[in-house]
């Protein structure tokens, strides 16, 4: 155990001795420090979208879900995903009539892709959201994906359920049949050039998860196939919607409940950085829940985006000093 690691095991246990009386860790002190200039300039880092009203019943229990969440906004954006990913839970397992969060998420995928396509407001929006996707968050997807990935197997072949989704893969018998040939060429191709190595940062790891930003913002990529030569792969709008949900949210959303790493901000990896992926998947789970909440012909679009593109113009420049890092 390193220095810097039991420090903060040594902190967090007098965090609990001292507490109520106890000051926010570094980072989170330092970020709330930001905050606070940011609304000193007048800005203010997150605003929600007034929707319309219901009397639903399971419209109104994802709204309580939503004003959980801004009760934490913009202070933990941590805890602000976790209460608008429990908003989608609900309310998409009663519009979608489905227990299953995975199959929720799979028929949410085909309905975003729907409006989306259909909207080029929406369209445009969405593109700007991927456009200003932190690179810690590719880092983060491409950790997921590669930790202990062997590139003599085929991708299918190796374990996880992150590459499980991503590949929508499934046994039959003994054979895993993969549903999604474009993410097993990704993948297969970004490991066979860019590899997973923790210690090559400059390019295993920032060129690689690079790579994967770059597939999530542009209309095609070129990878080395099995004989490495170039080929280039096209990039539809479900492609991007696939890597982002299954790839990002959802692993998120599950690393969160389930993960057995520290608490977001009580940790030695702490920073700013950690604060903008916190907030990159708020917004972005904020915006797909709610395209499925209002009505996407009506003029709620219009106030959902316009709502929305003042958000991610915050964003970018509250963290524009680590974006890109």
């Amino acid at each position: 155990m390193t220095s810097s690691t039991t420090s903060f095991s040594q902190m967090r246990h007098e965090y609990i001795k001292n507490w109520p009386n106890v000051q926010p860790f570094k980072e989170e002190k330092d970020y709330e420090n930001k905050i606070l200039c940011f609304k000193e300039e007048g800005n203010e880092l997150f605003l929600p979208h007034p929707i319309s009203y219901s009397s639903d019943k399971d419209h109104n229990i994802a709204v309580s879900f939503i004003i959980d969440a801004l009760d934490v906004m913009p202070i933990h954006p941590n805890f602000a995903f976790d209460f608008i990913f429990r908003a989608f839970d609900q309310y998409s397992g009663k519009l979608f009539n489905s227990n299953n969060l995975k199959a929720s998420l799979d028929k949410g995928i085909d309905k975003w892709v729907e409006i989306i396509s259909q909207n080029a407001k929406a369209e445009m929006f969405f593109n700007k959201l991927l456009e200003n996707i932190p690179q810690i968050t590719g880092q983060y997807l491409q950790a997921r994906i590669f930790k202990g990935y062997d590139g003599s197997k085929n991708a299918e072949d190796n374990g996880g359920l992150v590459l499980k989704r991503l590949l929508a893969s499934e046994k039959k018998g003994r054979v895993t049949v993969v549903h999604n040939q474009k993410m097993k060429k990704i993948i297969e191709g970004s490991f066979r050039k860019f590899g997973f190595n923790e210690r090559d940062y400059d390019y295993s790891i920032r060129d690689g998860s690079r790579f994967l930003l770059v597939y999530l913002k542009k209309d095609s990529v070129k990878l080395p196939d099995s004989n490495n030569n170039d080929e280039e792969i096209t990039v539809d709008l479900v492609d991007k919607m696939h890597l982002l949900v299954h790839g990002i949210l959802y692993t998120m959303r599950n690393d969160r409940v389930h993960g057995d790493s520290s608490s977001s901000f009580k940790s030695s990896k702490a920073s700013f950085r950690t604060y903008a992926h916190n907030h990159f998947c708020f917004i972005s789970m904020y915006f797909l829940l709610h395209l499925l909440m209002i009505d996407p012909t009506s003029n709620e679009m219009n106030t959902l985006i316009t709502t929305m593109d003042k958000n991610v113009d915050n964003y970018v420049e509250f963290y524009k000093s680590v974006l890109g890092k």
